[in-house]
């Protein structure tokens, strides 16, 4: 399952465009997949687009880039972090955000979260 996850981000081409938001988000300490097959599709395309919204705003999150739908159902994100705690200290608050609960809803089948560590320390 997480092998068919992980396909669904390989549209992207960095190598091809230096300068493109999933270059700014991959050059991020810390970069977090997140691919999900939404149990209600409109209301999670709602909350997804306000946590973007949202995610934009704060001095935590490097770079953000939000993945509609595909043709499989699988909604996603790739978000950059200035580090693993500031994205955990974040994702409560985001949670309990009433307009934001149709992106967290346990309904939803979740197919891939792995935040991982990019630029490790010498």
């Amino acid at each position: 399952d997480e092998i068919a996850a992980v396909r669904f981000f390989d549209h992207f081409a960095p190598q091809a465009d230096a300068t493109s938001v999933f270059a700014e988000v991959t050059s991020a300490p810390v970069v977090e997949l997140v691919a999900v097959k939404p149990a209600d599709p409109v209301a999670f395309d709602a909350a997804h687009d306000a946590v973007h919204r949202r995610l934009a705003t704060e001095a935590v999150v490097v770079g953000e880039l939000r993945l509609p739908a595909n043709d499989g159902g699988l909604a996603g994100d790739v978000n950059g972090w200035t580090d693993a705690e500031a994205m955990e200290k974040m994702a409560p608050t985001l949670m309990a955000e009433p307009d934001l609960a149709p992106m967290f809803d346990e309904s939803n089948e979740m197919i891939l979260f792995m935040p991982f560590a990019v630029n490790r320390p010498a």
